[in-house]
């Protein structure tokens, strides 16, 4: 049987690859925020994501 600390993290991983399951949104590599997929600096922590070709 999970505990709650275990149980509150599997949820919130649960939920982190939910919102980024989608092509619209992108998780920033610095501090784990997520943005929008066109974005070119995070809103977050100003992370400069490299362009993609």
């Amino acid at each position: 049987m999970l505990n709650q600390q275990e149980l509150i993290t599997s949820e919130v991983e649960s939920l982190r690859q939910y919102n980024n399951s989608g092509y619209d949104t992108k998780e920033c590599p610095q501090c784990a925020e997520i943005v929008k997929a066109k974005a070119k600096i995070c809103r977050f922590c100003n992370y400069k994501f490299e362009e993609s070709v």
